[in-house]
């Protein structure tokens, strides 16, 4: 009877109980509002930041808030955080892998995409690792790209980053560097690595700017593209950078070359700033790949292997009437070893297209992409190009061996405390780069601008013992001389320039280490770098020769050593 009652009573107490707090509520159901562009990548083996697009799918939601994470320590997300209203309110992501401490094979992760009371998102994320980085320190070597010369050479011109793949800027001398021949490491005295800056060797740039109706219609955005070309890449260009500029503003005609190749950033400047006068007058359809295509061509087809060539691009991506494809682009920029880098302006860019356009299957020809969604964001997308230019260095040296068989080379850097490694993807087969290594190799190259032309003499490869230069000059036509300064990567701008005679009858250029005839005092075997630069009041064609004579006294040297000009 007892338990009897002990039933009706609990049973009387669940009544109640429902009765004070009605039946358990349900979550609430979270909504779909989140939209991605992809929802898996592989990065393979490439280096290029991979960017994606995230808006709001759902027209219920007002405005979303979302966040991206990712618990892959090897992912990195930017920004972090960002806001949508609608499907033409997109906003873009820009995922970096590093390799660093991963062994060899597929690694994979993922990103989370998550918002309150919305459904999250997730993308999945893979690379392969070849395992060369499992045991690699801070630093980052990045955008690899290699030649191979003659005699013995080996040049990589790379960029340096640091593990959050900020570029790391540090004068070359700062920088240890121990270089190997099949893991086995060179002798530095007899074969010392040349470090300078990518700078060092003949510059060429191509810019491609875009005066289409889609920028047009965006108030302010083709001022601040010139603003930004003007006051932020060109000023931070060496001296003897040659730099050349397309654009493109409509459809039915061909991109326009504005200028050619030319040291006078001034004269460029001013170019630029008379292109809305003409461009301005019929604002039309974007031929951008066509522009790119046509810029490329402008590279010699050969022998670039003195030059860090770049082109940098602004446009959506959205191209309505090119023959051209992003491909095309990549393929030419791969055959004519040019970098591409690309800034996508706006909040509706064609990703896939862009990033087609910049990235490269092999390291030979590396690019990068970055992203400015309005006018006010330009200064900072060329900036990131500049970071990107000034963080580039190039490795020389000159192999030892001999024999006819072939090694893989590799290199280290030590900067404080933090090192990186990088090995060649390619072996150096020693007979296929033999030559002279008592010939030095000095190159002329002209830059015309407005009624005036400048010939830079740069070093391509200078030999061992080298203490003095002695150049003859002559030319029917009146020209100044000067040294290039050290701060415009000058190899002799720290030496003395004695200037003997006058053009038309035959002047003396002579160029000594103030140190006088001491090892260690001369010049770095195998450098290169600009040297004097002559300028002429006359605008010439860029393949005349102003000169009637222009050589080098080789009997100033004891050892076999020689000069020729090309």
């Amino acid at each position: 009877m007892q338990n009897g009652t002990r039933v009706v009573l609990a049973v009387m107490w669940l009544g109640v109980a429902v009765m004070l707090t009605g039946c358990p509520s349900k979550p609430e159901r979270k909504k779909d509002a989140i939209a991605v562009s992809q929802t898996t990548y592989d990065f393979g083996s490439s280096r290029q930041p991979w960017n994606f697009e995230v808006w709001n799918s759902n027209p219920t939601v007002p405005r979303l808030d979302f966040a991206v994470s990712t618990p892959t320590s090897w992912i990195s997300c930017s920004p972090t955080s960002g806001s949508s209203t609608g499907e033409n309110d997109r906003r873009i992501i820009t995922l970096s892998v590093s390799r660093y401490g991963l062994a060899a094979g597929v690694h994979s992760g993922y990103i989370l995409i998550s918002a309150e009371g919305i459904n999250p998102r997730r993308v999945d994320i893979s690379l392969t690792s070849d395992g060369s980085e499992a045991t690699a320190g801070a630093l980052r070597v990045e955008d690899v790209s290699y030649s191979y010369t003659s005699p013995y050479l080996m040049d990589f011109t790379f960029v340096i980053q640091d593990r959050n793949r900020a570029p790391v800027v540090v004068g070359p001398a700062g920088i240890g560097v121990t270089c190997s021949e099949d893991n086995v490491p060179t002798t530095p005295l007899e074969a010392p690595p040349y470090l300078a800056r990518a700078g060092a060797k003949q510059g060429a740039i191509y810019l491609v700017l875009d005066y289409t109706a889609s920028m047009a219609a965006t108030p302010g955005a083709i001022d601040a593209m010139e603003q930004a070309v003007n006051t932020v890449l060109l000023p931070a260009l060496y001296a003897d950078t040659l730099v050349g500029v397309y654009e493109f503003h409509r459809g039915d005609e061909e991109p326009t070359k504005v200028c050619d190749f030319s040291t006078d950033k001034d004269f460029v400047t001013d170019l630029i700033e008379q292109i809305q006068g003409t461009s301005g007058a019929y604002a039309g359809a974007t031929r951008c790949w066509d522009a790119v295509y046509a810029a490329l061509g402008e590279f010699e087809p050969t022998d670039g292997k003195d030059e860090t060539r770049n082109l940098v691009f602004i446009s959506d991506g959205n191209d309505t009437s090119s023959i051209r494809t992003p491909d095309d682009v990549r393929d030419r920029a791969i055959a004519r070893g040019v970098r591409v880098y690309g800034v996508g302006f706006g909040d509706g860019v064609n990703m896939a297209a862009l990033q087609a356009a910049t990235s490269s299957a092999t390291s030979s020809v590396p690019g990068r992409l970055y992203v400015a969604l309005g006018p006010a964001d330009l200064d900072a997308g060329f900036q990131h190009v500049v970071d990107n230019l000034t963080a580039q260095y190039t490795l020389r040296w000159a192999t030892l061996k001999r024999a006819n068989a072939g090694f893989v080379p590799s290199f280290k850097l030590e900067i404080e405390s933090s090192t990186a490694t990088y090995i060649a993807l390619n072996r150096f087969n020693v007979a296929t780069y033999a030559g002279d290594e008592l010939q030095g190799i000095l190159r002329v190259v002209p830059s015309t601008s407005d009624g005036r032309t400048t010939y830079f003499l740069r070093a391509a490869y200078i030999p061992r013992y080298i203490w003095e230069l002695w150049i003859y000059a002559r030319s029917d036509t009146e020209f100044t001389v000067q040294k290039v300064t050290e701060e415009n990567n000058g190899l002799c701008g720290d030496w003395q320039m004695t200037v003997e005679g006058a053009p038309q009858d035959g002047m003396w250029i002579k160029l000594a280490n103030p140190g006088g005839v001491v090892y260690g005092a001369d010049l770095p075997f195998a450098s290169f770098g600009p040297i004097i630069r002559f300028d002429f009041a006359e605008e010439y064609d860029p393949a005349a020769q102003p000169f009637t004579d222009l050589y080098v006294d080789n009997t100033r040297y004891t050892g076999g050593q020689s000069f020729r000009i090309e």
